[in-house]
């Protein structure tokens, strides 16, 4: 039988502490990130590096059937909500376009 904690502050507290280690773990994986190894899109000549904090694989991909998924590792699944905002926001998906090819945009880079 689950009894209620005694004083209602300890789960505040423990939560807390949970979601400050779970950022602060976040941070310093990402500040020890680096940008993907360039996969081409939809079979075009360019190619686009995603960031990657450290230990972490969470990578969109383009399925034949039209679809978008993600490819992700355990920690990438752990902390796929964070590295999706920083992929977004901080991190944004780095075109290489060869030299000799026309450029067209990613459209993930068109919906900013």
């Amino acid at each position: 039988m689950n009894r209620p904690p005694k004083h209602p502050r300890t789960a505040t507290i423990t939560g807390g502490v949970i979601l400050a280690l779970y950022l602060g773990s976040y941070a310093v994986l990402t500040l020890l990130g680096r940008y993907s190894s360039a996969l081409p899109v939809n079979g075009t000549t360019v190619y686009v590096c995603h960031w990657q904090p450290r230990f972490m694989m969470s990578v969109p991909v383009h399925l034949t059937t039209g679809r978008q998924a993600t490819v992700r590792n355990v920690p990438g699944t752990v902390y796929a909500p964070l590295v999706a905002l920083d992929q977004r926001y901080w991190h944004a998906p780095q075109e290489l376009v060869p030299a000799h090819a026309e450029y067209v945009p990613h459209p993930a880079s068109r919906s900013r």
